[in-house]
């Protein structure tokens, strides 16, 4: 990927060049699948079984460590009775398991296109584990989101000078 063109860093490259051999292999070999159902129909609609795969990888291996049960449960209190809204750049569902209550918008285009209230509201810029063919992971995904984020970030000054928020995300070397 070093020697490539990369138009949006080394790391979506990576997941680029990833998903490409993954795809390919998904297709070929029947036995490195692990998804059925739901899941199935979306690949054959046209969704990469790479981040079908992924997706439903993140969904059964978050656990809870049982040491941060108190601290989540005190989380899941505050999320009640202070947080108006979160933005994240996380896939998995955590949020949505412990903020009860809360409406979810996934991707840019859900949260530049949708009224918001202000209140409740998780965003998930990124994608979700819902909705795998929302996941940016790859060149082409963060090149569009690049692409949109002027859009973006209008809508995002906008919800950071109304309403308060609180920010919760990880990344490895992502510039989002």
């Amino acid at each position: 990927a070093k020697g490539m063109e990369c138009k949006a860093g080394v790391l979506p490259k990576v997941a680029e060049l990833i998903q490409r051999d993954y795809d390919k292999k998904w297709f070929s070999d029947a036995t490195i699948r692990t998804v059925e159902g739901e899941a199935l129909r979306l690949i054959h609609d046209g969704v990469s079984p790479f981040k079908v795969e992924l997706a439903n990888y993140l969904k059964n291996v978050a656990a809870i460590n049982d040491k941060y049960k108190g601290e989540i449960d005190k989380l899941t209190v505050i999320s009640e009775q202070s947080i108006a809204g979160v933005i994240t750049t996380n896939y998995d569902s955590f949020l949505e398991e412990h903020f009860v209550g809360f409406k979810k918008y996934v991707g840019q285009s859900e949260l530049i296109f949708s009224p918001i209230q202000g209140v409740a509201e998780i965003y998930k810029i990124h994608g979700s584990v819902e909705m795998p063919d929302s996941i940016v992971i790859n060149e082409d995904d963060y090149v569009s989101f690049q692409e949109k984020s002027a859009y973006l970030a209008a809508k995002l000054m906008t919800i950071f000078m109304e309403y308060p928020i609180v920010f919760i995300g990880y990344s490895i070397g992502d510039s989002n």
